[in-house]
């Protein structure tokens, strides 16, 4: 392989990768932010409210929840990582959007946190 074909070759490889890492960012913060938090949120508001149901339906929402906030680590450290890799690239909007769910869900964890009492007040009184 000659010198042109070896740099095209690594530019393909090095795009393969970055694609890849991008589809992965993607879906690990699809699946938490986008299925697993709203699953996690429903248990709570519609299990919440049958007896027999009692201790289960925490459980099932905390793990829930749990499980999307680790997924969604994992999402946004990929990001963190793309970030650092696109050098001169900027998605302001997105990044500023990412880092503050990052925030809130890194709040909301926390059951005694400010962030979980409030949101344990506010979204009873807004939802239908």
């Amino acid at each position: 392989m000659n010198q042109k074909n070896s740099f095209l070759y690594e530019q393909r490889t090095n795009s393969d990768q970055f694609l890849k890492k991008l589809q992965i960012h993607g879906v690990l913060n699809a699946v938490s932010w986008g299925i697993l938090m709203p699953i996690g949120a429903l248990i709570a508001r519609y299990l919440k409210v049958f007896k027999s149901a009692d201790p289960a339906w925490f459980y099932l929402h905390a793990s829930c929840q749990s499980i999307a906030y680790i997924v969604g680590v994992a999402g946004w450290a990929t990001g963190l990582k793309l970030g650092s890799e696109s050098a001169g690239i900027q998605y302001d909007a997105h990044r500023t959007i990412g880092i503050i769910l990052f925030c809130l869900g890194t709040l909301q964890v926390s059951k005694n946190s400010p962030c979980h009492i409030v949101f344990e007040r506010v979204i009873p009184a807004i939802a239908c």
